[in-house]
C-alpha cells in the first residue's frame, strides 16, 4: 500500500507512540480523579453499552471498540478497557 517503506515504519512508530501517550494520560486522569470527558462527546449511557455489548456477543470485539470510540470520543485504550470491563461483567 505504501510506496515508501520508510513511511510505513514511521506511521507504525507514531501509532505505537500515540497509544502509549493515551495510556499515560488515562493513568493520570484516573490518579487525579478528574472528569476527562472530551468536549462535545456523547454521553456513554446504557444505549451505547447495549450496542457495544451486542457487538461483543457477536465476537466483534474490534468493532465494539471502534463503535464505542465513535459514540463517546474515547481514546483507544479507554475504549478497549471499557469493552474488556463489559466482557468481564457479562462473563464473555
Amino acid at each position: 500500500m505504501f510506496v515508501d517503506p520508510g513511511a510505513k515504519e514511521l506511521i507504525d512508530k507514531l501509532t505505537i507512540r500515540v497509544a502509549t501517550l493515551e495510556r499515560q494520560i488515562e493513568g493520570l486522569i484516573e490518579r487525579l480523579g478528574v472528569d476527562a470527558t472530551p468536549i462535545g462527546a456523547v454521553d456513554s449511557g446504557s444505549g451505547t453499552d447495549d450496542e457495544t455489548l451486542a457487538l461483543v456477543r457477536e465476537g466483534k470485539t474490534a468493532d465494539a471498540i471502534n463503535a464505542y470510540r465513535a459514540a463517546t470520543g474515547a481514546g483507544l485504550g479507554e475504549a478497549k478497557d471499557h469493552v474488556d470491563r463489559l466482557k468481564s461483567e457479562h462473563g464473555l
